[in-house]
């Protein structure tokens, strides 16, 4: 799952709907990856690159492995916002009939933040 900078998260959310409700994979089991990545740290963004190409391959394989629909999307970059992780999180329809046979996996890659002179918050 390449790191999109252009495309508005709009873009990206119908996608990801698409995916879900396809013919094909509307009534079927699934696994659907929400994948959160803090990738805008200039020294650390090519680690998370590869933590996303990692995991969103080591999903794909598990889904194809058990013959499962594979869905997921990915709210990095400038896109890295409460309200788009709510608005992803918000597409998955758990009513579906094949929401009960799914596997909705929320992964998080970044090491958090706190400013360097908070005596009181060292840590995230």
């Amino acid at each position: 799952m390449p790191i999109k900078k252009s495309i508005p998260f709009s873009q990206l959310l119908n996608a990801f709907k698409k995916q879900l409700h396809s013919k094909k994979n509307d009534k079927v089991p699934k696994i659907i990856l929400v994948i959160l990545a803090n990738t805008l740290d200039k020294v650390l963004s090519k680690d998370y690159e590869k933590d996303i190409k990692t995991i969103t391959a080591t999903f794909k394989k598990i889904a194809s492995h058990f013959d499962v629909a594979f869905c997921s999307i990915l709210v990095a970059n400038t896109h890295y916002k409460w309200n788009n992780l709510l608005d992803a999180i918000n597409a998955i329809d758990i009513n579906n009939d094949s929401a009960l046979d799914s596997q909705i996996v929320f992964y998080y890659t970044g090491h958090g933040f706190s400013y360097p002179k908070d005596n009181y918050n060292n840590f995230p």
